[in-house]
C-alpha cells in the first residue's frame, strides 16, 4: 500500500510540474507579440501624426501576420496541454529539422529588427517530441531578440550539425550574452532562475531533460 501512494505521489507531482511548465510557456511564448501589439497600438492612439502613412501601412500588415501567428501558436499549445494533461509524457518520432525550421520561420516573420537565418544543410531528422522541441526553440530564439534591442544588426543563425554521432541544433547571435551566474544557475537543476537571466530558460532546461537532450550555453 506504502509503495502504491508514493508511486501516486510522484505521479501527481510529475503531473504539477507539467502544468507549471504549461503556464511557463504560456506566459513567455505570448508576452512578447502581444506587448509588442499593445505598445503600437498605444502609439497610434497617442501620436498617430508620427507614423508616416506607409509605414502604418506595414505595421498593420506585420501587426495582422503577428495576429495571426499569435493564435496559432495559442491554438497549438491548447492542443498540447490536452495531450498532456492526459499522458504528462513526450511522444517520440521522427521529425525533419528543416520542418520545425520551417514553423519557426513562418511564427517569426513579424520580427523586422532582427535578421534570423536557419541552415540545414544536409537535412538532417531528429527522434523528439516536435512540440517539445519547437517550444525550446521558440524560447531560445525570443531571448536572442531581446538580448539585442540595442544591438546594430542583430542577427540569430540557426544551424544543424553532426558531431560524434549526435545530431546539434545550434544558435548564435551577437548580443549581450548571459551572465556567468545565469550560466551556472542553469546547470544547477533546483535552481531557479530569474527572469532577467531569461524566463524562458527553465522551461528550456525542464523540457530538455525530458526530452534526454543536452543543452549547452556559451556566452
Amino acid at each position: 500500500m506504502n509503495a502504491k501512494l508514493v508511486a501516486l505521489n510522484e505521479e501527481l507531482d510529475q503531473a504539477n510540474q507539467m502544468k507549471a511548465n504549461i503556464l511557463g510557456i504560456w506566459n513567455h511564448d505570448l508576452r512578447h507579440p502581444i506587448a509588442r501589439l499593445v505598445n503600437y497600438l498605444q502609439l497610434k492612439k497617442m501620436s498617430p501624426e508620427a507614423i508616416d502613412p506607409k509605414i502604418a501601412e506595414e505595421i498593420d500588415r506585420q501587426t495582422m501576420q503577428m495576429a495571426n501567428n499569435l493564435l496559432q501558436n495559442m491554438e497549438e499549445l491548447l492542443v498540447w496541454c490536452k495531450n498532456q494533461m492526459k499522458i504528462f509524457k513526450p511522444v517520440f518520432k521522427e521529425t525533419k529539422v528543416s520542418s520545425i525550421f520551417d514553423s519557426m520561420k513562418s511564427f517569426f516573420s513579424y520580427e523586422q529588427n532582427t535578421t534570423i537565418e536557419f541552415h540545414d544543410p544536409d537535412n538532417l531528422s531528429i527522434i523528439t517530441d516536435e512540440d517539445y522541441i519547437k517550444v525550446i526553440i521558440r524560447n531560445l530564439t525570443t531571448n536572442a531578440i531581446k538580448a539585442q534591442v540595442d544591438i546594430e544588426n542583430p542577427y540569430i543563425i540557426w544551424s544543424t550539425s553532426k558531431e560524434n554521432g549526435r545530431t546539434v541544433l545550434s544558435i548564435q547571435d551577437h548580443g549581450k550574452g548571459i551572465s556567468q551566474k545565469g550560466i551556472n544557475m542553469f546547470y544547477q537543476s533546483d535552481a531557479e532562475i530569474p527572469v532577467r537571466e531569461g524566463l524562458g530558460l527553465q522551461i528550456i532546461r525542464d523540457l530538455s531533460k525530458t526530452l534526454g537532450c543536452e543543452v549547452e550555453l556559451y556566452s
